[in-house]
């Protein structure tokens, strides 16, 4: 599994005392054979190929970490949380998730000026 993809990957899980360089060399992480073997069978919501490892929190529908971002879902870093562009609406729901500390999205969103 790709290390971006590992670390948003459901399931998988940052160990305790370790930093995230650690993390994304996969040392650091837990359940990430389990992710692996899941993401086999999950379909992505986007691109419609398997190997999705990135579960929505809104709709529960999986993606692969470019097929997020090319989707234009938002994309949370600081909590490594995935809301699919379907369930934009619900952002502003959850609470722990602030719009614009650490996000991820596609270029065309960016307002500029």
């Amino acid at each position: 599994m790709h290390e971006r993809c590992s670390i948003w990957s459901h399931g998988v899980r940052q160990k305790k005392e370790t930093s995230l360089d650690e993390a994304m060399s996969s040392k650091g992480l837990s359940g990430l054979e389990d992710a692996v073997i899941t993401s086999a069978w999950n379909r992505c919501a986007h691109c419609k190929h398997f190997g999705a490892s990135i579960k929505c929190k809104a709709s529960g529908k999986f993606y692969h970490f470019p097929c997020g971002a090319a989707s234009g879902s938002f994309m949370h870093k600081a909590t490594l949380t995935l809301i699919g562009s379907a369930s934009l609406a619900k952002v502003g729901n959850l609470g722990e998730l602030r719009p614009g500390q650490g996000l991820i999205c596609r270029s065309s969103q960016l307002k500029r000026g």
